[in-house]
């Protein structure tokens, strides 16, 4: 499976940005019909009930998409699609998550049937969502802690401030990720740093003609703060190494919830509003301890029989039973299909503790035996039934279908002879 890393990347062969593009003139027109409107929730919420624009971005791909364009999943539609650099980021973050990519999918027997390890690999692919933390480079890692301290003092102020309105509190912002899509002609650099840094910095400025520069030139909103650290971005994209070296510094993931799971790098901002005279209309409620454990990937794949996210955790996909140096792929549990012999196997597969890295399985146990029996019994039954009721299927004797009476119309009462 190719990197997450944009960096390893090539563009998209569409260039997103491009005149010829519908995303544009569709995101553009969005904002515009929404910008006279209540645009007090959260962004996360607008795009996602958003989907005739943004296609395919749901509960986890919003936040991946958040994250990609440096922003907190706390910010309000107004703070958000009222700012230039921010509304290009996410335009931007939008083409990155739909770049083609060559993905090979772990097939066995024609059906899509991970291990274990595999479907933990998708992690990988993620960046915040159900992660316990998160690797970030250097300069990236600066800035979640520099926004840590920035909120928790400003978070002691006697009165609520105001986030749109606080030049000292940057945006998480890493242009490497990105780079496939700020180095496409028709790109939106410009926006994102402002086309003075953007050139001075080394990047390619368009003609400006696109529909979302247009937008925000016609409300007046160009000079508008990009919450970008000054003098952070030389070289605005980092070499590979300075991306995926050993030894990254890990940043712990905030978990919130607010209708869905909230998943982000960067904490809440407590005693602060969006906007000047606005309350904010989201309360996000922090998730600790067990309850957030139960909540990660890794928890739900290794100790569970749920599903988490991702291609490889559709309802449809199968698993692997292996007995010596055979694998037999099983589209599911308890599949009557099964011989009673690889049904037992898969069933004691699942009830067996996982292994510590370096060491032999350990056995069942006791307690682990009882359990095998008492749901082998169960199982047996249930198959059984199965069984019969196909075998009542293939033994029914046809029935015969009687003819549907049909009303003639004229021409065929004319040609039977019988029009009046």
């Amino acid at each position: 499976m190719a990197s997450r890393y944009s960096a390893e990347l090539t563009a998209s062969p569409t260039d997103f940005h491009s005149p010829d593009w519908a995303f544009l003139p569709a995101f553009a027109k969005w904002m515009r019909d929404r910008q006279a409107g209540d645009r007090n929730g959260l962004a996360i919420e607008a795009i996602r009930a958003a989907s005739e624009v943004f296609l395919g971005v749901g509960v986890y791909t919003v936040l991946e998409l958040f994250f990609l364009a440096g922003l907190s999943p706390q910010l309000t539609e107004a703070e958000v699609f009222g700012n230039p650099s921010r509304a290009a980021r996410v335009s931007t973050a939008y083409e990155h998550i739909y770049k083609s990519l060559g993905n090979s999918f772990p097939m066995l027997d024609g059906l899509l049937a991970p291990t274990t390890r595999q479907r933990l690999d998708y992690i990988n692919w993620l960046y915040v969502y159900a992660k316990d933390y998160t690797k970030l480079p250097v300069r990236m890692a600066e800035l979640v802690d520099d926004y840590v301290a920035q909120t928790g003092a400003l978070s002691q102020l006697p009165e609520p401030w105001v986030r749109y309105e606080t030049a000292t509190v940057f945006d998480v912002f890493e242009p490497t990720f990105l780079s496939p899509s700020l180095t496409l002609k028709h790109n939106l650099g410009h926006l994102v740093f402002g086309p003075e840094l953007w050139t001075a910095i080394g990047g390619e400025l368009s003609d400006q003609s696109d529909p979302v520069t247009a937008y925000f030139r016609e409300q007046g909103l160009l000079n508008q703060p990009t919450f970008l650290r000054p003098n952070h971005y030389s070289p605005v994209f980092l070499p590979k190494s300075e991306v995926r070296a050993l030894g990254l510094p890990h940043r712990d993931v905030y978990t919130y919830r607010h209708v869905k799971q909230i998943w982000s790098i960067t904490p809440a901002a407590e005693n602060s509003q969006g906007m000047p005279d606005v309350e904010d209309s989201a309360d996000l409620t922090r998730i600790i301890g067990t309850e957030r454990e139960h909540m990660l990937f890794s928890y739900i794949v290794k100790k569970t029989q749920k599903v988490a996210i991702g291609p490889l955790e559709y309802c449809g996909t199968g698993h692997r039973v292996t007995v010596g140096r055979k694998t037999i792929a099983v589209p599911c549990y308890g599949d009557p299909s099964l011989s009673d012999f690889y049904a037992e196997r898969d069933l004691k597969g699942r009830l067996l503790p996982s292994a510590t890295p370096g060491q032999r399985r350990p056995s069942l146990g006791e307690a682990g035996t009882t359990e095998l029996k008492k749901q082998l019994t169960a199982m047996s039954a249930s198959r059984s039934r199965k069984r019969a009721l196909e075998e009542d299927k293939e033994n029914e004797p046809s029935q015969p279908v009687k003819p549907k009476k049909r009303r003639m119309n004229a021409d065929q009462r004319l040609a039977l002879g019988l029009q009046n």
